[in-house]
């Protein structure tokens, strides 16, 4: 990683640079299979499907 991208990412997320460098990776290696299709934790839907 490099660029000002990182660094305006810490910023944002009131984090430091390293944690920003450390986290990315791990994430972007779950993407899409780790996103895509998966359902958000929370209470059950009050409506089904059908």
């Amino acid at each position: 990683m490099n660029g000002t991208w990182p660094t305006a990412a810490a910023r944002i997320g009131g984090i430091d640079l390293q944690t920003v460098c450390d986290e990315v990776p791990a994430f972007n290696a779950q993407w899409p299979a780790g996103q895509v299709g998966g359902k958000a934790p929370g209470h059950p839907p009050l409506l089904s499907d059908a």
